[in-house]
């Protein structure tokens, strides 16, 4: 059963970006607001959503319930451009062993119905979303019946395991806070800027201030989110004036709006990035051999990728995962290309054919592995693509399993998040199959070693194990884009997500 969660629930966390359209409809709790007045300032924002989705976070798999609920719901801790930030915790302390864990809440803090918030909530938040399809895998070692509410603010976890990266790993992956931790209400209390107006899943969501948010709106009183599967659409749906800002925008649509005056394009950077990686089976051969994945590695021209499939809109991998966020090794090397030396090793190893699964699971993928295939090509080597249709590349993990290599992406999250998500002897998504003892036993002391620097030494060990002998072929990390009228700034990010708080006019616009 265990497997059953890990399963669902990495899998759907590491493709929320496959987008679907359609028109589910969700009764509405509260009386519709009235029309926008002349005063009330509106930004509408077009973006990817799916017909068969309601507000449930915990079942999410498209990004347009994430950006609704992201915008309405407080978290303990959130994510911004790479950094930890405590929102609605004031204190999360582990004891000697990291195995309890007490946090402290935010004093003050009221719903959008007016209520307060207490840890009965926040306990109740917890237990929901380690019952969720999406979560659950990520509170395995929260024993929640030894876990306990303390008093209005304070709680305590009870774990079946040490684990010094429950913040890193957990808390800051899945920590939102509803109303007696109903997760799953058609329309959210939360305690966020704004709330939940109105919402059908086809014609989208309409979010009104917060007349309680402890963190109020800066600038919007409305925000208007409507779906548009069709990036093109979304697009044009900005340029024509129907909206104000676009989520989610493939490059060559960022340079359509780049050349057009009026308008912007919004980089994420590194943090907010999504990692792009071709996978090495290492349980078949010829990548069971350590030398061949390291040629693979070295015959590459990275910076060709990122210039041709990204269109510049990335940033040149490393093979490991977490670059520009908390806890990275920055002291790796960044591996260069030798094509001679490569090519000597392969021919030394027989290796003349090899074999991919691809599939454009985010537009690009497919070019990624075209790409691939010319320069192997240069350098003697036949690669055969096998394209699959994105509905069906995850429909069969054996036949993933049992490829040479996958094209594969996945969001960019610290390198000891990234360990329970694509490694482990039973992992599921451990797509390279590579797992060896001391890699396992090292990961294992990370996770229990408490002390910053030491936890770091620890790290920066697996990274550079993960460097020389891994299965991951990580060549680079594209930019999330989104597009916005000019005049505006303010848009952050957590973890690839759009939030619109602090959206205002640039002095001088107002």
């Amino acid at each position: 059963m265990m497997k059953r969660h890990i399963a669902i629930g990495l899998s759907l966390f590491l493709f929320l970006v496959l987008v679907l359209t359609g028109v589910l409809m969700i009764s509405v709790v509260e009386p519709p607001d009235a029309p926008a007045t002349q005063e009330e300032k509106t930004l509408r924002v077009v973006m990817p959503g799916s017909q068969n989705e309601g507000l449930d976070f915990g079942k999410a798999r498209t990004w347009y319930p994430w950006v609704i609920v992201g915008n309405v719901c407080d978290t303990l801790v959130a994510e911004r451009d790479g950094k930890l930030v405590y929102q609605l915790a004031s204190e999360i302390t582990p004891n000697t062993d990291a195995s309890q864990w007490t946090l402290r809440l935010r004093p003050g803090v009221r719903f959008s119905d007016g209520s307060a918030l207490t840890s009965g909530d926040v306990f109740a938040s917890l237990q929901f979303l380690s019952r969720s399809m999406g979560f659950g895998s990520f509170f395995q070692d929260v024993d929640f019946k030894a876990s306990r509410i303390v008093d209005d603010r304070t709680l305590t976890l009870m774990l079946t395991r040490p684990r010094a990266d429950l913040v890193t790993t957990v808390l800051s992956a899945a920590s939102m806070v509803w109303k007696q931790g109903q997760g799953d209400a058609h329309i959210p209390v939360c305690s966020g800027a704004y709330r939940v107006a109105q919402f059908t899943a086809s014609e989208g969501a309409l979010l009104t201030r917060n007349l309680h948010a402890w963190q109020p709106a800066l600038w919007f009183d409305r925000i208007e989110i409507r779906p548009l599967g069709d990036p093109t659409a979304r697009v044009n749906a900005l340029l024509s004036g129907a909206a104000d800002f676009a989520f989610d925008i493939p490059v060559t649509n960022a340079k359509q709006v780049t050349d057009r005056k009026g308008f912007q394009v919004l980089r994420s950077g590194v943090a907010n990035a999504s990692s792009w990686y071709f996978a090495l089976n290492s349980r078949v051969k010829p990548f069971d051999d350590r030398q061949v994945r390291q040629a693979l590695k070295m015959l590459i021209n990275r910076q060709q990728f990122v210039d041709v499939v990204l269109g510049g809109y990335g940033y040149v991998g490393n093979d490991v995962f977490g670059q520009g966020l908390t806890g990275y090794d920055s002291t790796l090397k960044q591996r260069q290309q030798e094509v001679a030396a490569a090519q000597t090793i392969l021919r030394e190893k027989g290796v003349t054919t090899l074999h991919m699964l691809t599939a454009d699971l985010t537009p690009g993928l497919n070019d990624a592995s075209e790409l691939l295939r010319q320069q192997l090509a240069d350098a003697g080597i036949t690669l055969t693509l096998e394209r699959v249709e994105p509905a069906d590349y995850l429909s069969s993990l054996p036949r993933l399993h049992q490829a040479q290599m996958i094209a594969m992406f996945a969001l960019n999250r610290p390198f000891i998040a990234t360990l329970p998500m694509l490694f482990g002897a039973e992992n599921p998504y451990n797509y390279g199959g590579w797992y060896p003892p001391e890699f396992a036993q090292r990961v294992e002391q990370a996770r229990t070693t408490l002390e910053r620097s030491s936890q770091q030494q620890r790290l920066n060990q697996l990274q550079q194990q993960l460097w020389e002998e891994g299965p991951y072929l990580l060549w680079g990390y594209r930019d999330q884009l989104s597009a916005m009228r000019e005049g505006f700034s303010g848009v952050e990010l957590s973890q690839g997500i759009p939030l619109f708080r602090q959206v205002r006019p640039m002095t001088g616009q107002e």
